[in-house]
């Protein structure tokens, strides 16, 4: 947060989605995790790649306390869309 507080400039909007823990069709056992990526044919050739990818899953109000943390910015709205926690907030 405080990197993107860095590059914003001031009165600036900023958006951000993070996936949720609480996930109605998925159920995970940790907050963090390693998710498979396909590597795309066109891309990894013949040879069929997995990949594992690093996820840190928020859970409800966890992205809020994070960015209330840079005591900079003025939240809008934070909210749940489609497995994701996201928050609008604006530097202040």
């Amino acid at each position: 947060m405080k990197e993107i507080l860095r590059v914003v400039r001031p009165k600036g909007r900023i958006l951000v989605y993070v996936w949720a823990f609480e996930q109605e069709n998925k159920k995970y056992e940790a907050q963090d995790v390693l998710i498979p990526w396909h590597l795309q044919d066109k891309y990894g050739g013949k040879e069929k790649k997995v990949y594992k990818r690093y996820y840190h899953l928020f859970k409800e109000g966890e992205l809020g306390e994070l960015v209330k943390k840079t005591k900079c910015p003025e939240i809008i709205r934070t909210y749940y869309d489609h497995e994701n926690w996201c928050i609008e907030f604006i530097k202040a």
